[in-house]
């Protein structure tokens, strides 16, 4: 499919100018209320929202919008906290620019760019009856803040596409940040190798308890497939009870489950954690 692109494509870029502090507890599947973060170091929060928009040769508008609420001050620096937006975007967007309004417009680009290069394959003559034609085809990606507290900073990532405004995929990604040494957390600054294996019993037996199921047989009548080899993901969380493991649509269990979130309280994996692991200042 070829697009034409408009050479005025309008980029709506807009500044939240309010700062506020980060004080947000998260659990899996639930909302829960603002936490105080005066166990953490303060960061300050802008947010930042762009929207592209093209129109290809079959009258389908194609909307790539992106969101972020990102720090501007950290340790009542901006240079402080340019050093560490700029480890956040290494991981979150592959890249240490920290200079946001530049970050959100090369990602909305990019996003439409992508989508340009695509072409449709053509539809079996036998199935267009089936096929049911659309007027609006939306990209949108929206990144911020979940939990604050102990010197930790986790980030979120919904990638979500939309068809006629009816969301149609949906993936989230987590990123966990260590304000005290600037980097990101890996499972690696966790748990050893070994021990991770153990973790994979902890997971499966939480996911059994979880869903009430009692054994692998019926997690299957659930959707979810292969739990006899569930491992975990560094596409994790942290909360002030545990860690959570996030799992996307058809990763674990079939796309009607959804997303699944399996969480792990601290009491259950201390015994695990590496001695010198910077989790250890939460999970006392």
């Amino acid at each position: 499919m070829k697009l034409s692109f408009f050479h005025n494509i309008n980029t709506k870029l807009c500044y939240a100018g309010c700062i506020c502090l980060i004080a947000a507890s998260a659990s899996c599947g639930t909302g829960t209320a603002s936490k105080s973060s005066d166990n953490s170091i303060q960061i300050g929060m802008d947010s930042i929202m762009v929207c592209d928009s093209i129109t290809d040769q079959s009258g389908i508008k194609v909307t790539a919008s992106f969101s972020a609420t990102f720090p501007s001050s950290f340790k009542n620096s901006k240079k402080e906290a340019g050093k560490l937006l700029s480890t956040i975007n290494s991981a979150i967007f592959n890249t240490t620019d920290a200079n946001m309004p530049d970050v959100a417009k090369k990602t909305a680009g990019d996003r439409l760019a992508s989508y340009s290069s695509t072409a449709a394959d053509p539809i079996d003559e036998s199935l267009e009856d089936e096929t049911t034609p659309i007027s609006n085809f939306g990209i949108r990606l929206a990144v911020s803040p979940i939990y604050h507290n102990f010197d930790f900073l986790c980030m979120v990532k919904n990638s979500t596409t939309s068809k006629d405004f009816k969301p149609s995929l949906a993936s989230k990604s987590f990123y966990t940040f260590d304000l005290q040494s600037g980097k990101r957390v890996m499972l690696s600054d966790i748990f050893s190798e070994t021990d991770i294996l153990k973790i994979n019993g902890l997971l499966q037996k939480q996911l059994l308890t979880d869903t009430k199921c009692g054994n692998s047989d019926q997690l299957a009548d659930y959707g979810y497939f292969n739990a006899d080899n569930l491992s975990v993901t560094e596409n994790f969380s942290l909360t002030d009870n545990g860690i959570s493991f996030h799992y996307n649509p058809l990763e674990i269990a079939c796309y009607a489950v959804g997303e699944v979130c399996i969480s792990l309280p601290y009491k259950d994996l201390k015994q695990y954690i590496n001695p010198q692991s910077p989790i250890n200042r939460i999970a006392r």
